[in-house]
């Protein structure tokens, strides 16, 4: 139906029903505010405060400072407060070097005062508690198993257990094996094949 509120375009405007407020543009409901105060922008069923859909495509919630704006500390961000004027919260997309290059932060408060705890890097990686640098951006996790074997000490073995499983943080792995079998012992070094990784050649620090 045609809202019941309207201008010149008579299929534009406020359309009244039972405890709710429909926005209405070329005769079709585009936002609603239900009996419980609920905005629903492309939903006339709001499960929230504010609930936004959108049926085909990506539903995105634009955040934008002036295009003016030249400081490197201006920011578009969501904040949360436990009261008015108490900030307990924030998230955060942060212009960096250039107009697109940014970075995104999360901060929380203690003592009433915001800190940035978590970013992520405009170059890739996560840094923490305020750090800045990009060189110690957290860069890599991954986590996984591998088959080790003997490549020496040990002749023809047979394998009854194969295990093993590593996590990588950055260049740092972390692994662990077991290794069952029986063989002849060749009486050299012991060496394991089919780690994860080929190992350095060279000491790294860090």
């Amino acid at each position: 139906a045609n809202p019941a509120f309207t201008g010149a375009d008579t299929d534009t405007g406020l359309q009244c029903g039972t405890n709710e407020v429909k926005l209405v543009t070329g005769g079709t409901a585009r936002a609603t505010v239900d009996s419980d105060g609920d905005l629903g922008i492309g939903t006339a069923s709001p499960s929230a405060l504010l609930h936004i859909a959108k049926s085909a495509g990506n539903a995105k919630l634009l955040i934008q400072r002036s295009n003016t704006a030249s400081n490197t500390d201006d920011y578009g961000s969501i904040v949360f407060q436990s009261s008015a004027g108490n900030n307990n919260a924030l998230i955060g997309a942060a212009r960096h070097s250039a107009e697109n290059d940014a970075y995104m932060f999360f901060s929380t408060a203690s003592g009433g005062t915001l800190s940035e705890e978590l970013r992520i890097q405009s170059a890739g990686g996560i840094s923490f508690n305020g750090d800045t640098a990009q060189a110690n951006a957290l860069s890599d996790y991954e986590q996984g198993s591998f088959t080790p074997g003997y490549n020496s000490a040990m002749g023809s073995p047979s394998y009854n257990v194969q295990s093993g499983h590593y996590t990588k943080v950055g260049n740092c792995v972390t692994f662990t094996l077991t290794l069952n079998a029986t063989g002849i012992n060749t009486g050299d070094q012991l060496l394991i094949l089919g780690l994860p990784f080929s190992a350095s050649s060279t000491l790294e620090n860090g």
